[in-house]
């Protein structure tokens, strides 16, 4: 059985979302658009423009600081990491700005991992690339997963998803 887990973060493992969703406009006109593109889903660069991005990457900053783990999450990624599965989290974050948070977020809550790896693809193809099974994803296209063999499992069910993993024989 190969043992290995991808899971993401934000609005996964954290409340990213609802953290990001409380910040109010300023006084300040360029923060304020900025937090607008900010708060969208899926932000592409290529979609802004660039006199945004340095605003951008703080205020996800400090979205990323600010969130909690949510209910069940760090229980569940300590039952992995004591029946020897390897973790790794798998992310939309621009980790050339945010690692340092990423790293530090993850130690404040215990949770360990093996391997980070930051992605702009879509994460089921990343992990059947590197042989990763197991996908916990909060936005992942459950059907094109299982077509490629990657089984993704929602965040929430923490004890539903122990119960598949420990029954697969994958």
């Amino acid at each position: 059985m190969n043992k290995t887990i991808a899971v993401d973060i934000d609005d996964t493992l954290n409340n990213f979302s609802e953290i990001l969703n409380s910040f109010q406009p300023t006084n300040d006109n360029e923060y304020n658009q900025a937090l607008i593109y900010a708060k969208k889903d899926r932000l592409l660069y290529s979609d802004i423009p660039a006199k945004y991005y340095t605003k951008i990457r703080e205020i996800h900053k400090q979205a990323y600081i600010l969130a909690d783990v949510v209910p069940g999450a760090q229980e569940f990624m300590q039952w992995l990491n004591i029946n020897g599965w390897r973790i790794v989290i798998l992310t939309y974050r621009d980790l050339r700005n945010c690692y340092t948070e990423t790293k530090q977020w993850l130690a404040k809550h215990g949770i360990h991992y093996d391997l980070i790896i930051d992605t702009s693809d879509i994460k089921s193809k990343v992990c059947r690339l590197w042989q990763i099974p197991y996908l916990i994803d909060d936005m992942e296209n459950i059907e094109f997963a299982r077509q490629i063999g990657v089984t993704v499992f929602r965040p929430g069910n923490w004890g539903g998803v122990k119960q598949c993993l420990a029954q697969d024989k994958n």
